[in-house]
C-alpha cells in the first residue's frame, strides 16, 4: 500500500513540476509583454499574472514538501539524535499534517462558497472565455491537501518503517 501511494506521490509530483514549468514560463514571457505593450496588451493580464503568482508559489510549496525542504524550525531537531530525532520527526509530520488538514478543509469550504456564487474574475474577450474565481483559486485548497498527503505518508514512512529510509526521508519497502 505504501508503494503505491509513494507511486501516485511521484506521478503528482511530475506533473506539478510541468506545471511549474509552464506557469513560470508564461509568467515571464507575459510579464515582459507587458512591460513592452502595456496599452495592447488585454484589462484582465495584471490580474491573471497575479493569481499565476498564487499558483507558482502553492504549487512550489508543495512540491518542497515532497522533498522535505520545506520551512522547519529545526532549533531542537539539530540537538537530537536516533530515535529521539525520529520521534521529533513524528510528532512535527503529524502536527504539520493536521494543520495542513484543517485548512485544507477550511479552503474546501471556502472553494465551495466561490463556486456556488460563480462570480467572473475576468473576461477573455477573444475567445469569449468566462474566468471564474473558483477556477483562479482551486490551487489553494489542493495545494493544501496535497501537502498533508504527503505530510501523512512521511510520518506513516517513520513510524512503520524505522531506521529504513529511501529517498527524500520515504521508506525503503513495504
Amino acid at each position: 500500500m505504501y508503494r503505491l501511494l509513494s507511486g501516485l506521490d511521484a506521478g503528482v509530483a511530475l506533473l506539478e513540476r510541468g506545471l511549474l514549468v509552464g506557469l513560470v514560463a508564461s509568467l515571464v514571457l507575459l510579464s515582459a509583454a507587458q512591460v513592452v505593450a502595456r496599452q495592447l496588451l488585454p484589462d484582465w493580464l495584471p490580474l491573471f499574472l497575479r493569481h499565476e503568482v498564487l499558483w507558482i508559489g502553492l504549487v512550489g510549496a508543495s512540491l518542497a514538501t515532497r522533498e522535505g525542504s520545506h520551512i522547519t524550525v529545526d532549533v531542537v531537531a539539530k540537538l537530537l539524535r536516533g530515535p529521539a530525532a525520529r520521534r521529533l520527526e513524528v510528532v512535527t509530520g503529524f502536527a504539520a499534517y493536521g494543520g495542513c488538514l484543517y485548512l485544507a478543509q477550511a479552503a474546501w469550504a471556502w472553494q465551495a462558497d466561490k463556486a456556488a456564487r460563480s462570480h467572473v474574475l475576468f473576461r477573455v474577450e477573444g475567445l469569449g472565455l468566462d474566468v471564474l474565481e473558483a477556477w483562479a483559486t482551486v490551487v489553494i485548497p489542493a495545494a493544501l491537501s496535497i501537502m498533508a498527503f504527503r505530510f501523512a505518508l512521511r510520518v506513516w514512512a517513520r513510524v512503520a518503517f524505522e531506521g529504513e529510509t529511501g529517498p527524500a526521508g520515504g521508506a525503503a519497502t513495504d
